[in-house]
């Protein structure tokens, strides 16, 4: 829809803003840090997790995921509601008897939007070295220090103001940690410009990007939740290669899924799905472990062949040994 300045509803909304670059964010504090350490003594691992790109992009961003829900017949993506245990749970109706199957699909359809162009980042925190309360300043320290490092790394000239717009949420001692950190980031960073709220479930689709920043800090958290409890990092599953396309820096090996168009890209990750399946079932029928899960740098020729090829001229970067160790390739 169009407005009387012959703008659509979103530039009009967007126009309201100073910054030349939206953030949308969300803080990850409905199913993760509110209740300190959780009663099966896993880190709760808060954080706080997003995508920075232009208001432009964000308008055509905001069509595709519209789309994207409309195709799975869902008016919204939480994803803990797409979790198995909510999906049995009648408190939570939305996705009420979903089949794994249903949900992987949608998950897996919208990760894909998710990462065609926005780049993601974020910080977190541990809980239990820091204390509740200190853990959510520390989070948003975090966050605001890597947004330095990927406005450095990706837009390096920019110098104009940068809006923030955060899912909005009811929590005091987060909001304290945010204006606190904000205040101290922004003393450092002079683009680092106004935050707003905004709800992610809103017909207009304004907020449908922090909708993609939930679905960012859901496997983040689960990420970090492991590497604080076991003081490693887990291979990557299929989810951390897609967000790594975008997340990846210049200088980093797997930037190069970034040479593949929308297109290629969509068409890789449905294969990668079909291998992924294919391998889970082998190792149900072979009595294997949960663990043993599908990665794809190490058990898809398709994405080996595809990173091999491009691997040599990253092979002088303090990159590269960490690179591929965490591919679990051969030095």
């Amino acid at each position: 829809m169009m407005t009387q300045h012959g703008r659509s509803a979103f530039q009009e909304w967007a126009s309201q803003y100073s910054g030349k670059l939206f953030v949308m964010l969300t803080v990850f504090v409905d199913e993760t840090g509110i209740g300190g350490i959780q009663s099966d003594g896993k880190e709760p691992a808060p954080g706080v997790y997003g995508f920075i790109a232009t208001p432009a992009y964000w308008e055509s961003f905001r069509q595709e995921w519209g789309n994207g829900l409309k195709r799975h017949g869902a008016d919204r993506f939480h994803f803990y509601e797409l979790s198995p245990t909510a999906r049995k749970d009648p408190k939570y109706p939305r996705f009420f008897g979903w089949s794994d199957q249903r949900a992987d699909d949608f998950i897996y359809d919208m990760a894909i939007i998710a990462t065609t162009k926005a780049i993601p980042f974020g910080g977190d925190a541990s809980q239990k070295q820091l204390g509740q309360k200190k853990s959510y300043k520390a989070a948003f320290d975090s966050f605001f220090k890597d947004f330095g490092s990927v406005m450095k790394d990706f837009y390096p000239k920019f110098k104009e103001k940068v809006s923030f717009f955060i899912a909005d949420f009811e929590n005091d001692p987060w909001l304290l940690a945010l204006n606190k950190s904000k205040k101290d980031a922004s003393h450092r960073d002079s683009r680092i410009g106004e935050l707003a709220f905004v709800n992610p479930y809103s017909e207009d689709g304004h907020g449908y990007p922090c909708q993609a920043a939930d679905l960012f800090a859901y496997r983040n958290r689960q990420v970090m939740q492991s590497a604080y409890d076991s003081g490693s990092y887990s291979p990557m599953k299929l989810l951390d290669f897609m967000f790594s396309r975008t997340a990846s820096r210049p200088n980093h090996p797997l930037s190069e899924l970034r040479t593949l168009s929308d297109f290629e890209w969509r068409d890789m990750v449905n294969k990668l799905r079909v291998e992924k399946r294919a391998f889970e079932d082998r190792n149900k029928a072979m009595g294997g472990s949960k663990d043993n899960y599908f990665r794809p740098a190490k058990h898809s020729s398709m994405v080996v062949d595809f990173l091999s090829s491009r691997m040599e001229k990253y092979r002088k970067t303090p990159e590269y040994i960490r690179v591929v160790k965490s591919l679990e390739w051969p030095l």
